[in-house]
């Protein structure tokens, strides 16, 4: 079955800790309920930074990847249908991408 990455974008990053916490809570529901497809159930990302060969930036929260995933599903029109239930994604968006594998030996 093709892997694919869900990378997931929160425009707003929660105001509180209970916030957070309840966030996280339906990450780990809707983590649970796809269990079957989830080859890697990721983590959540932190502060992020740009990094080019002049230069060094530090992204603004809300303006980066949130978290990430890596599934199995059988094709992209499943893997939608899995990010779609994103619980969150009122507040930013899933980009999808498919994994090749590569050898680099």
């Amino acid at each position: 079955m093709p892997k694919y990455n869900l990378f997931f974008h929160s425009k707003q990053l929660p105001e509180t800790f209970e916030e957070g916490e309840k966030d996280l809570a339906a990450l780990k529901a809707w983590s649970k309920s796809f269990e079957k497809f989830v080859v890697n159930p990721g983590s959540v990302l932190k502060q992020s930074l740009i990094v080019t060969s002049e230069n060094v930036e530090t992204v603004t929260p809300g303006e980066t990847l949130s978290a990430y995933a890596e599934i199995e599903a059988r094709n992209k029109d499943e893997a939608v249908k899995i990010a779609k239930s994103w619980p969150i994604l009122d507040s930013g968006f899933v980009l999808i991408s498919e994994v090749v594998d590569m050898e680099l030996d």
